[in-house]
């Protein structure tokens, strides 16, 4: 009894806390300023060692105007196509993914993740891109049609056929 007293005595004294104090319900984050934020994170993008810290600041990125801050987009495209680790490509794509509207090169660049990536994680995440893509209208550039022979080939059979 006096175990459930002393409980509920310790319950309601917290509760009873002002909210703002952040002991139950947390604390809003200040408010960052982009002008500082986007140079720092495009920083570590490019120079950091740390595999989680490049990943961090690539899906941070996307949180950012992009016509704004006109380097974010380059910086994903380079992630996406340079860096070793899958799991920074990774949140490069889907950061890239997330910003509108999407230009050619970084599409291409999307493309050329889905073509040539080592990693079938970041193949098929850059699938589920492109699909989103292509329902928001975006097309993928056609490539060259190879020409059809003007006569039929021939092979093995092709003797049978008539001239």
């Amino acid at each position: 009894m006096r175990l459930g007293l002393t409980s509920a005595l310790l319950l309601a004294t917290l509760l009873a806390a002002p909210s703002h104090a952040g002991i139950i319900f947390g604390r809003k984050p200040a408010p960052v300023d982009p002008r500082t934020r986007v140079p720092e994170l495009l920083n570590v993008l490019k120079n950091d060692k740390d595999a989680a810290k490049r990943s961090k600041a690539a899906e941070e990125l996307k949180n950012f105007d992009a016509a704004a801050f006109p380097d974010i987009v380059p910086a994903l495209i380079r992630a996406l196509n340079e860096d070793p680790q899958p799991g920074v490509r990774i949140d490069a794509a889907q950061s890239r993914g997330k910003i509108r509207p999407g230009s050619q090169a970084a599409c291409e660049a999307l493309e050329n993740a889905l073509e040539k990536d080592p990693s079938m994680r970041v193949r098929i995440q850059t699938r589920a891109i492109l699909l989103q893509y292509n329902w928001a209208g975006y097309r993928t550039a056609k490539k060259e049609a190879i020409p059809l022979a003007t006569e039929p080939p021939r092979g093995v059979l092709g003797r049978f056929l008539p001239p």
